[in-house]
């Protein structure tokens, strides 16, 4: 089989092309529409690809950021009431904790995932390769909400700790726990789908 080189290839589709290359435009610039049409598609593929320009992409509302559906899990404060339920994805194996939300982006209010641990002690966790900030929510053995480490950085090696024994950790959307009233002391209820 024969190659083409690209200039080859692009000159013979827009000879096909009806008004462009052709008789029916005589003396139209072949090499600038080329030009136009490359510079157009660049300039659209860039500012159509999320975190193009090296920014993290805020949270869209109705954005799961690739949240698997394992179950859903309530917040409830002292009096009872539910401040606000998620669906959660459940990381429960060794290697979902350490993986945890790495290279997630765009989580909205409706989402988080829940780590449930093998046994109860001080829990530690850090941002390294989660572009999106969170809320870092510290859960003991009895549901209650031990400690919160709220508006993380974002793709950092600061360990943020439970300060207390846990077997729970809640990963949010950063501001999530100011928003739904989520504060040390209220209770967690969670089920598997």
């Amino acid at each position: 089989m024969k190659h083409l080189p690209l200039r080859a290839i692009c000159l013979r589709c827009l000879q096909i092309v009806p008004g462009i290359g052709s008789a029916a435009a005589p003396g139209l610039p072949v090499g600038r529409v080329i030009r136009v049409i490359l510079s157009c598609l660049i300039v659209f593929s860039a500012l159509c690809w999320p975190g193009a320009f090296g920014q993290p992409q805020p949270a869209v509302a109705g954005s799961t950021g690739g949240i698997r559906a394992d179950g859903s899990l309530a917040f409830i404060n002292a009096e009872g009431r539910v401040l606000v339920s998620i669906t959660i994805e459940i990381a429960d194996t060794p290697q979902a904790r350490a993986t945890g939300l790495m290279g997630r982006r765009g989580l909205d209010d409706s989402v988080g995932m829940l780590f449930v641990h093998d046994t109860v002690g001080p829990k530690s966790f850090w941002m390294r390769n989660t572009p999106t900030s969170l809320d870092i929510i510290f859960v003991s053995a009895k549901s209650r909400v031990i400690h919160i480490a709220a508006n993380t950085t974002p793709m950092s090696d600061t360990v943020y700790s439970s300060n207390g024994p846990a077997l729970y950790v809640v990963e949010v959307p950063a501001g999530f726990c100011t928003r739904h009233g989520v504060v040390e002391g209220t209770l967690i209820s969670w089920q598997r789908k």
